[in-house]
Parts: structure tokens; C-alpha cells; sequence
């Protein structure tokens, strides 16, 4: 979806719900009928409508996992971090002070 090729078909397995999200056609790993269920209804049962929203919700998605967003995430916690252990520092030297 991502490339506007076409469609993802895919499964619930390891990290793909997280990556995919709601933006795919997910098939039952075990199940031949279910990826033909997912196959017909990607080709053949989705509108141009349908098609275009899941491409909008698929490249919303996938912006959390880009560089910039994921670099704010980190420097978002770090500075949490780094702020954190400042304060508890100046509270210890607070009480180490303090009569």
C-alpha cells in the first residue's frame, strides 16, 4: 500500500499487526481459504474509495516508525530521564543541606 502497488495481504504473526496495523487484508496463517477470501476481496470486492483510504491510513501508520518521529520519541524520554535524575539529585543535596 505504501509503494500504491497494490494491496498487503498478510498475517497475524510477529511484529506485522504492529507495522501493518489496520491497513492490510490479514489472512488466517492456517488457512488457504481465508488468504482466497483476502485475495478476492483486495482484487476483485474493494473500491477505488476503499483503496484510497487504506492507502491514507497505511502512510499515517507507517510515519511513527520514520526516522524523525521515532527521534522525538527518544529524545522526548531521554531528556524525561536526564530531568528526572537531575531533580532527584537536587533533592538529596536539598536534604543533605537542610538542618
Amino acid at each position: 500500500m505504501l509503494t500504491n502497488c497494490g494491496p498487503v495481504i498478510t498475517c497475524r504473526t510477529g511484529g506485522i499487526p504492529e507495522a501493518a496495523g489496520e491497513h492490510c487484508f490479514y489472512a488466517d496463517v492456517n488457512s488457504a481459504s481465508s488468504l482466497t477470501v483476502c485475495l478476492e476481496d483486495a482484487v476483485l470486492n474493494q473500491t477505488a474509495d476503499a483503496k484510497a483510504n487504506m492507502l491514507k491510513g497505511a502512510r499515517q501508520h507507517a510515519l511513527q516508525f520514520g526516522r524523525e518521529s521515532v527521534w522525538q520519541k527518544l529524545e522526548t524520554k531521554v531528556v524525561a530521564a536526564r530531568d528526572a535524575k537531575v531533580e532527584a539529585k537536587l533533592v538529596a543535596e536539598v536534604k543533605i543541606v537542610a538542618p
